[in-house]
């Protein structure tokens, strides 16, 4: 199975410090398909959204329906997918965080999705903004974070 996080959020402190070493990394923007968005039914190409309810623990009964296609196993799945993709502890729900999946051997998801934006670490070293801007080209925006005693904010860079 392979999993791939995102968050409409791009200038939050704590994912910053927690995913962005420690704001010296870069966030990636992406554009999902609308037909995917809508999609619910296939978490591989639409991101389905993390439930902060608790740790997402998984019924016994829910894996032997499953393992055993007995009746309603396809709900069980569902719920055991619901269960161990796409829930987390209430304590991390600020990530407003989505997921697609993918039950591949593989991992490998094909998301339907286009890089639209590269958002660089308040402490991104400049060397860096260089080499990724000229590998990504003039056709994808850039932002940097701005540290600021009110909170975190985000500008368009030239690069």
């Amino acid at each position: 199975a392979g999993v791939f996080c995102v968050s409409p959020t791009p200038c939050d402190e704590l994912m910053w410090g927690h995913y962005g070493d420690s704001h010296r990394g870069m966030a990636i923007g992406y554009s999902v398909k609308q037909e995917n968005v809508r999609n619910h039914s296939s978490p591989h190409k639409s991101p389905l959204p993390v439930r902060y309810e608790g740790r997402g623990y998984a019924k016994l009964s829910d894996f032997y329906k499953s393992s055993l296609k007995m009746p309603d196993a396809e709900e069980a799945f569902i719920e055991l997918v619901q269960a161990l993709y796409f829930s987390k502890n209430p304590a991390w729900s600020y990530e407003n965080e989505y997921r697609f999946l993918s039950l591949r051997k593989s991992g490998l998801l094909d998301i339907g999705a286009e890089v639209e934006a590269v958002v660089f670490g308040a402490r991104t070293p400049d060397k860096h903004i260089s080499l990724v801007s000229r590998l990504i080209g003039s056709s994808v925006d850039k932002y940097k974070v701005i540290l600021r005693s009110g909170g975190l904010t985000h500008e368009k860079i030239d690069v």
